[in-house]
């Protein structure tokens, strides 16, 4: 005899809740939980951490509905019975452990000084450190201003102090120049660029350029060779400021004389006689006791204010002009 076993596989029911099948309205579906967390048990968290007679945890359910709004209302309650404090052994006092007042000693006092030593170096070392960079800060500063005031005592970029020799050599240049171009060379002309102190030196088709264009000038020459040494210049480099300066050298006393016969020096304030003053007579008094207390300074010997009644001139070669135009004036 042979018995078959028929598996049903039959869904449960779902969970119901008394409170919705009680209210007139009902749910047209159920939202499942996505979320993996497993809830937590609420009991747990209110269960006793010490020691109690006995406890009791209620859970109150409250849900309310208006509508489609929906209210759930969950509350827990815990109540607990501790130990009647007749059960309770009584505590005992702390006892009181005497001391010297102090840790243990375990550093010798040549090893606490040699620390206190030790941080106080290193506190000195930092702000030693501290201050030798403010210094060359200052330093740095103060390197930078007198550059600066140093730059503007000497004069612009482009100019440059010559000394005796390139000076000399500036001052033969009109008569080289006049000469080369006469006859068609270059020799002097660059032997008077290399006394300049021109390095490196301009080529021989540039100075015959120069030559070519300036007719014997040499003020003219010497800007021709400016122009023609580095014409995309963004900066002036040496040769150009010895050049500029010998520019300046040489036409510095033509445009003084032209400055002067443009712009004469004013003529000096006519002079007014000096108002005398009237002296009054003293009155002489019988006694000494019925003369006035008033006292009168003299007049002071020197007011405190200079002036200079003559024309003065610095004395400088660029200055050599001045005796050829008076003469040419008489």
């Amino acid at each position: 005899m042979s018995t078959k076993i028929r598996s049903v596989n039959r869904k449960l029911p779902p969970e119901k809740d008394l409170l919705e099948d009680a209210s007139p309205w009902y749910s047209v579906g159920k939202i499942l939980p996505t979320s993996t967390k497993s809830k937590a048990d609420v009991f747990t968290s209110f269960r006793p951490t010490k020691q109690c007679v006995d406890y009791s945890i209620s859970e109150t359910w409250t849900k309310m509905q208006k509508g489609d709004l929906k209210v759930n209302i969950k509350q827990t309650v815990a109540n607990y019975k501790d130990i009647p404090p007749e059960i309770c052994k009584p505590k005992r006092p702390k006892k009181t452990k005497l001391f010297s007042g102090g840790p243990p000693q375990w550093k010798f006092i040549d090893e606490l000084w040699r620390l206190h030593v030790e941080g106080a170096q290193v506190k000195l070392k930092s702000e030693q450190k501290i201050t030798s960079k403010q210094i060359k800060v200052q330093r740095a500063l103060k390197h930078r201003n007198v550059h600066c005031i140093v730059q503007e005592m000497v004069g612009p970029d482009w100019f440059i102090e010559l000394n005796p020799k390139q000076l000399q050599a500036v001052d033969e240049l009109p008569h080289a120049v006049w000469f080369d171009f006469s006859k068609g060379g270059t020799m002097y002309c660059e032997e008077l660029l290399a006394e300049l102190g021109l390095v490196l030196r301009p080529n021989q088709y540039h100075v015959r350029k120069a030559l070519l264009h300036s007719c014997g000038d040499p003020v003219e020459f010497l800007l021709v060779l400016y122009q023609l040494m580095n014409p995309a210049r963004t900066s002036y480099s040496l040769n150009d400021r010895l050049v500029l300066s010998a520019v300046v050298h040489l036409s510095l006393m033509s445009t003084l004389k032209e400055l002067h016969v443009r712009i004469p020096s004013p003529p000096n304030l006519p002079g007014q006689p000096p108002v005398l003053k009237k002296k009054l007579a003293k009155k002489t008094q019988i006694s000494p006791y019925l003369q006035s207390l008033t006292y009168q300074p003299p007049p002071p010997r020197f007011s405190g204010v200079y002036k200079n009644k003559h024309r003065q001139y610095p004395q400088s070669c660029y200055f050599a002009y001045k005796s050829a135009l008076e003469q040419q004036k008489k």
